[in-house]
């Protein structure tokens, strides 16, 4: 018979109902464990953070690109010649300088 105990054998509960964790009062540190919940939480509020930022920036270059002053147009005129026709973009103007 073996006197080793393996950690897929049943363990004795408590009194208050909790399986103590196997190497619980001998002196070793518990198994680190990823706290799932605490990275769950940490990636959700970052990837909002992330979201909040893009949106804000693109509004913020949105708006000043619009608010932007724009180059002076000069105003262009042509004169034409007495029977000049257009080029079938609809009508002649006469321009007066």
């Amino acid at each position: 018979m073996s006197t080793t105990t393996h950690l897929s054998t049943a363990r004795p509960a408590t009194l208050s109902g909790c399986v103590p964790h196997p190497r619980a009062g001998r002196g070793d540190p518990a198994p680190a464990r990823p706290n799932l919940e605490r990275q769950s939480i940490t990636f959700t509020i970052g990837l909002y953070l992330f979201i909040c930022t893009a949106l804000l920036g693109t509004h913020l270059v949105a708006s000043r690109a619009d608010a932007a002053p724009e180059a002076p147009t000069t105003a262009v005129t042509s004169t034409t010649g007495h029977g000049a026709t257009s080029s079938g973009r609809g009508t002649v103007q006469e321009v007066t300088p």
